[in-house]
């Protein structure tokens, strides 16, 4: 959904816009007087608690409530996650970057905390989660306070994201540039964090010639803004990064995509006979009917998955 700079720029027509557009998305009803007295609410709350008159955030370690998409999700692609990977693969991130073992780890867009935690493991260092679905966040952050003070977990709004300077030594992007409506703004605020001589991974789709991908990621929490191959990298080079390295995943994560079906079709047997949740078997529907246009599309090759790595110049 895109907003105009006027609304930008004044946070009750933003959140306004995003909570139409949110119950438009789910098929639900919206009523804006009642919105606005609930938001009223949640500003009051705040602004009691800051005073200590009110209740305050709730603790990390307490899990939010269930999500039944998130929940969907990650019976297709386990292990909190909410796309395919692969906690090995994870693992091998640090040193793809050539982390220091005591540098910060900047992580943009990890969904659930899977990739998080499996790159916790290989990497001793400070770890910042950057991340830009709402509903995932609290989530993230649940999940990871067993890494105490050593991950913190902060949203990213694609379009306004903003980082202080030379802060990361280096940096992993999961599909921000899938999705981004302004890919140079994100570049140059990624080359902005990036610390000189540090790298960044980007794992991203990338559409070969005309394609469509309305239907592929129709399940998707954002609209997609592909880019071709090549016009990425001019966009990242542009920003002032140099490209080091580019693999094509697109097989990697088909076999990946499959392995997460297999799973479902077990999950689904083990659901059925304890019942199903109404809205985890729809969530699960919707999902599945938009990754067997996605595997089409992978399979002939106008859609593609990408990694590059850039560097940030001394």
């Amino acid at each position: 959904m895109k907003l105009s700079l006027k609304t930008l720029v004044d946070p009750e027509k933003a959140a306004l816009a995003r909570a139409r557009f949110h119950a438009w998305w789910e098929g639900e009803a919206f009523d804006p007087m009642t919105f606005a007295a609930a938001r009223r609410g949640s500003v009051e709350a705040v602004d009691a608690a800051v005073e200590g008159q009110g209740p305050s955030e709730p603790p990390p370690s307490e899990a939010p409530p269930p999500d039944p998409r998130l929940t969907a999700l990650q019976i297709l692609w386990g292990g909190h996650r909410l796309m395919p990977g692969e906690a090995a693969e994870d693992r091998l991130q640090p040193a793809r970057l050539g982390l220091p073992a005591t540098g910060t780890l900047a992580i943009l867009g990890p969904g659930l905390a899977g990739p998080v935690l499996a790159s916790a493991e290989a990497h001793p260092g400070a770890i910042l989660a950057y991340e830009w679905r709402e509903e995932a966040v609290p989530h993230v952050r649940h999940l990871l306070s067993g890494l105490g003070d050593r991950a913190r977990v902060e949203s990213l709004d694609l379009d306004l994201f903003a980082v202080p300077s030379d802060a990361w030594d280096g940096a992993w992007s999961l599909d921000e540039f899938s999705y981004a409506p302004n890919p140079s703004r994100l570049a140059v605020q990624i080359a902005k964090g990036l610390k000189p001589g540090a790298s960044v991974i980007i794992e991203c789709y990338a559409v070969e010639g005309r394609f469509s991908a309305s239907s592929a990621f129709a399940s998707a929490f954002a609209e997609p803004h592909l880019l071709e191959a090549g016009a990425l990298k001019a966009v990242l080079s542009i920003a002032g990064l140099g490209l080091e390295d580019a693999e094509d995943l697109t097989q990697a994560h088909l076999l990946a995509a499959k392995e997460g079906f297999r799973r479902l079709e077990q999950a689904l047997s083990l659901m059925a006979s304890q019942g199903f949740e109404a809205g985890v078997a729809r969530e699960i529907a919707w999902e599945a009917e938009g990754w067997a246009h996605r595997m089409s599309a992978l399979h002939v090759g106008k859609l593609t998955r990408r990694r590059f790595v850039f560097r940030k110049p001394d």
